[in-house]
């Protein structure tokens, strides 16, 4: 079966003279920064619950008021209506966008062109953990097991240049590395507009 287009047309002027302007930023800051540390910008999101079912995400920081929604799958699969995908849709899709995103970024990088790139992310998903049969979601694992993704990249370029095209976006992409290699987690939590600890009870 033959893949559907999924671009058409990449401006990767666009995408250089924007990233190049980015980096011209990032080494003047940390030419005047002393310190020395990690230049880093900020992303969030707000989740609110709607209902049994539907969670919204905004986005503070954006321009705009983009409002992201899931839902869980409608009865008898699960509780929700069906209306939207489910979370953890959301983020395999995540993962799949920030890598595709990559592509356009690290060609642009390499100069070179690429006519389609598909990113097909499948996990399995450990449903022990999350109805907490053993009363023990940690020891369950309630989350992927295991991550795979597939890559799909329709190109004239020579196959040695794809496969550095690969590599870079693999070196490269947030979204991978953070599944790949771990994140530090800070959390807090609040009750009634009060800091609160979910720590054992003193």
């Amino acid at each position: 079966m033959t893949s559907r287009q999924i671009c058409c047309t990449i401006d990767y002027k666009k995408i250089k003279r924007n990233m190049d302007r980015w980096r011209d930023e990032i080494l003047e800051t940390k030419r005047m920064d002393a310190a020395g540390g990690i230049y880093t910008v900020p992303v969030e999101a707000v989740v609110r619950k709607i209902d049994e079912g539907i969670e919204e995400a905004t986005f503070p920081l954006l321009p705009g008021n983009f409002v992201l929604r899931a839902d869980e799958q409608a009865e008898p699969v699960y509780y929700g209506k069906g209306t939207a995908p489910q979370p953890l849709d959301i983020f395999l899709a995540g993962i799949g966008m920030c890598m595709a995103s990559i592509y356009g970024e690290a060609a642009a990088d390499l100069k070179l062109k690429i006519d389609s790139v598909e990113v097909g992310v499948r996990g399995d998903l450990d449903m022990e953990g999350i109805l907490d049969l053993s009363g023990d979601g940690y020891g369950a694992r309630p989350g992927f097991s295991k991550i795979g993704y597939t890559v799909r990249v329709q190109s004239n370029e020579p196959s040695e240049n794809i496969r550095a095209l690969m590599n870079s976006v693999e070196r490269r992409c947030p979204a991978h590395n953070t599944v790949m290699h771990g994140t530090h987690g800070v959390f807090n939590y609040f009750l009634n507009g009060e800091k609160f600890s979910i720590g054992p009870a003193a």
